[in-house]
């Protein structure tokens, strides 16, 4: 695969239609929900890329406020959660890319 085929790869994703399981090839478009219509059955449905640098804020509020709360155990131990919390939703944000 050349480097034009794996940027294209990175702009769409495969998914299947939740009636008649046909692949369909979708746009990636972060933060958006799209509607798609499937080309063999038309069932439209619709399609949602989270944006992964929201979800990541959205835990810090939350553990920011757990932290405020804490002693410095419990401080060290939230970090290391948020860290880990990061990192999957990055994985996992990259691996439905590839």
């Amino acid at each position: 695969m050349n480097l034009v085929q794996k940027i294209k790869k990175l702009n769409y994703k495969i998914i299947d239609c939740p009636s008649c399981k046909q692949h369909l090839r979708v746009p990636i478009r972060i933060g958006k929900t799209l509607r798609v219509t499937c080309s063999k059955c038309l069932l439209q449905f619709d399609v949602h890329f989270p944006d992964p640098f929201k979800q990541i804020v959205f835990k810090i509020k939350q553990l920011v406020v757990k932290i405020k709360k804490s002693n410095l155990i419990t401080k060290i131990m939230y970090l290391a959660i948020l860290l880990f919390i990061a990192f999957a939703i990055f994985q996992t944000f990259y691996h439905t890319q590839n």
